[in-house]
C-alpha cells in the first residue's frame, strides 16, 4: 500500500477506517464491511491516530518566553518582522 499503515498485515489502510469513521460510519458498519476486522482493529486505528497528532509541550519552550515581546524566543525573529 505505498509504505501506509494497515490494519494487521491486511490491505486495508488505517486512513481508510479513520476517513470512514470521519464521515459518519459507525464501527457496527465498517465491520460490517470488512467482516476481516475486528473492534481491536478500529481501536488500534484511533489510537494511532491520537499518538500521530499528539507532540510533547516543551517546558523549555515556556522558560524561553519572553515578556517584552511576547514572542517566545524561538520566533522571536519573525515576531520582530511582523511588527
Amino acid at each position: 500500500m505505498g509504505g501506509r499503515p494497515c490494519i494487521r498485515g491486511m490491505r486495508i489502510r488505517v486512513r481508510d477506517i479513520l476517513d470512514m469513521l470521519a464521515d459518519g460510519a459507525t464501527p457496527e458498519e465498517i465491520l460490517a464491511d470488512f467482516p476481516e476486522l475486528e473492534m481491536d482493529d478500529i481501536r488500534a486505528s484511533l489510537a494511532f491516530a491520537a499518538a500521530r497528532v499528539d507532540h510533547p509541550i516543551l517546558s523549555a519552550a515556556e522558560r524561553s518566553f519572553s515578556l517584552t515581546n511576547n514572542c517566545p524566543r524561538s520566533v522571536r525573529l519573525a515576531c520582530r518582522a511582523g511588527s
